[in-house]
Parts: C-alpha cells; structure tokens; sequence
C-alpha cells in the first residue's frame, strides 16, 4: 500500500505491505530519512501510534497521510547532560557553602572560647 509521510513539511511516498506492522513501517520511515527506527514517531489522527500491531488495527489504508516525529536523542542526552552540570553545580555551591559555615562556626566557637579564658580569675 502506498502512504505519504510528511515530516518538516517535507511529503515523501512510501510503500509497505498492507499486513506489515507499525515497526515495519517505521523501519521503512527510518531508512527514508536516515535515522534508527528508535527514533521515529507516526502521527496518525492526531495520536501517537504505540505497540507493535498490524497497520490495519491502527485503520490506516492505501493513500493515508502519516506525520512523523523524528526524535533527536543527541538533542535529549545534551539536555540531559546540561541539567546533570546544573545540578553538580548547584551541589557545589552548597557544599562550599557549608564549607564557609562550618568554617565561620569554628571561628566564632575559638572566639568565644577566648574569650571565656581571657575572663578567668
């Protein structure tokens, strides 16, 4: 059966078996654009497309349209790995920050401790 799939306003023709699955036509979107099959995502009226059934279950038939996601995972691991930085940061704050208050309480403790043996008889 022959479908369109549009994807970044782009409309390609693909072809796939009519009793084919949902992972066989992401396989045949993959290696349209080039990408791994992981990372494709079929938009059919609206929904993202889930599981692994035959196309048929899904109601999709000879000349449909089909949107595509393509999933970016080097975007999402930099994402990720922008925030893990943010948070090993923030936690390095924190520390220095209890570094600087232990080491002011240790301060003020000697002060005190002077100062109640400069006040011995």
């Amino acid at each position: 059966m022959k479908l369109t799939v549009r994807w970044k306003g782009q409309e390609v023709q693909i072809e796939v078996d009519e009793s084919g699955t949902l992972d066989d036509l992401k396989a045949v979107i993959a290696s349209v654009f080039k990408v791994d099959p992981s990372q494709v995502r079929v938009v059919f009226h609206s929904q993202i497309l889930k599981g692994n059934d035959k196309l048929s279950k899904y109601k999709i038939f000879d000349n449909d349209l089909l949107n595509v996601i393509i999933s970016n995972v080097f975007v999402f691991l930099l994402v990720r790995l922008k925030l893990e930085v943010l948070f090993l940061s923030h936690q390095l704050q924190l520390a220095r920050l209890d570094l600087k208050l232990g080491t002011l309480g240790l301060f003020v403790r000697n002060i005190s401790e002077k100062k109640a043996f400069m006040e011995l008889p």
